[in-house]
């Protein structure tokens, strides 16, 4: 019967070693697949994640390019402006362009004289032009309304800033003033 026993007992220590090298080879086996398959998923999104990062810093290129050749055009054409205004103001000045006033009808005597002279009916129709006193009067205030406009600008930026700030620290004195009186409600009632 001993032999028995021992030949049952050698069956089990059989079966368990069978069972647990079976479960070690399989865990093993398991672990390196899950290692190989995890490694080539994170292969497959870093090269979606490279691929993605290339069309946005190309697209962002992209933007940067339009916005800054969009830029160059608008100061190409601020420029421009600037200068057909200088051009307008320069004709004003040297007597090239004439300042008419639409309010007043040249009189009959410079009516038949600049017919005369062969002037056009329309230049009497538009107004007497101005003289280049009253032409550089109206260009000089025109230029300090300009100039003023802008302290106004300023101002008002600097007045909002101003306004802001007193705002915020009313707010902070607020708070501050608040949590004074807590505390000292809270040493009052100690």
């Amino acid at each position: 019967m001993n032999t028995l026993v021992a030949k049952i007992l050698a069956a089990i220590l059989a079966v368990a070693i069978a069972f647990g090298l079976g479960g070690f080879l399989g865990y093993h086996y398991t672990d390196k697949y899950l290692t190989a398959q995890q490694a080539a998923q994170v292969a497959k999104l870093n090269e979606a994640s490279a691929a993605k990062l290339t069309a946005l810093d190309q697209a962002r290129t992209k933007i940067e390019t339009e916005q800054a050749q969009q830029a160059a055009q608008d100061q190409k054409n601020y420029e421009d402006q600037i200068t057909t205004l200088n051009s307008t103001v320069d004709q004003l000045r040297h007597d090239n362009l004439v300042l008419r006033d639409p309010g007043t009808r040249p009189s009959k005597s410079a009516a038949g004289n600049s017919s005369v002279a062969g002037s056009s009916g329309s230049d009497q129709q538009s107004g007497s032009a101005l003289s280049s006193g009253a032409t550089d009067f109206l260009l000089g205030f025109a230029q300090r309304a300009d100039t003023v406009r802008l302290q106004l600008i300023a101002c008002q930026a600097d007045d909002a800033q101003v306004r802001q700030a007193v705002t915020d620290y009313n707010a902070q004195l607020q708070s501050v003033s608040q949590e004074s009186a807590k505390t000292a409600i809270q040493k009052a009632t100690k």
